[in-house]
């Protein structure tokens, strides 16, 4: 009766393993890496364990992954979400929504506007905007974004009037948005 004799295992034997798991089954990389990380700490537990001489498995590299771009909201699920924001969310809620459909900020960037990096003009706009290793940039608005933000700017006063906030910051538009 065969069975299975570790000590017989080449390194080509996990290399055509991952070829097959590849090219035969059709397997994505995640799976295939997932069954080549399994035989990997075997046969690593093994030469720990003294069962085996060498690790046959330590020199199959992985498959490399390519992480999948963001997938973007079509125009009938972007509609929803703002109907749902305005007939449920705040005025804020829905601002912070169109900000961050209408300009392509970060969330972490939208997290540190304040009212002072905003500009707006009768026909143009900026939102001035500290990024990713504090790169510095000046974001255009467009017109949505802009009217949204006259719309609920003017009611910033009245929000931030109560603490962690003082009117004092609130005059100079040193709140958050």
């Amino acid at each position: 009766m065969g069975g299975f004799a570790p000590g017989q295992v080449t390194t080509s034997t996990p290399t055509a393993y991952r070829s097959y798991l590849q090219s035969t089954l059709g397997l994505r990389p995640a799976s295939t890496n997932r069954a080549l990380i399994s035989l990997k700490r075997y046969f690593a537990w093994a030469v720990e364990q003294a069962t085996l001489p060498r690790d046959p498995a330590r020199v199959v590299k992985l498959i490399e992954q390519v992480d999948a771009p963001p997938r973007f909201l079509s125009d009938r699920e972007e509609d929803a979400l703002l109907a749902a924001v305005s007939a449920h969310g705040s005025l804020r809620d829905r601002t912070l929504l169109l900000m961050l459909l209408h300009t392509g900020l970060r969330a972490s960037e939208i997290c540190q506007a304040q009212v002072r990096h905003i500009h707006l003009g009768k026909r143009s706009g900026t939102l001035d905007v500290i990024g990713k290793r504090n790169k510095y940039r000046e974001v255009p608005l467009t017109v949505t974004a802009r009217t949204t933000l006259a719309e609920y700017l003017p009611t910033v006063a009245k929000i931030c009037s109560y603490p962690p906030y003082s009117a004092a910051q609130a005059q100079e538009g040193r709140v958050r948005m």
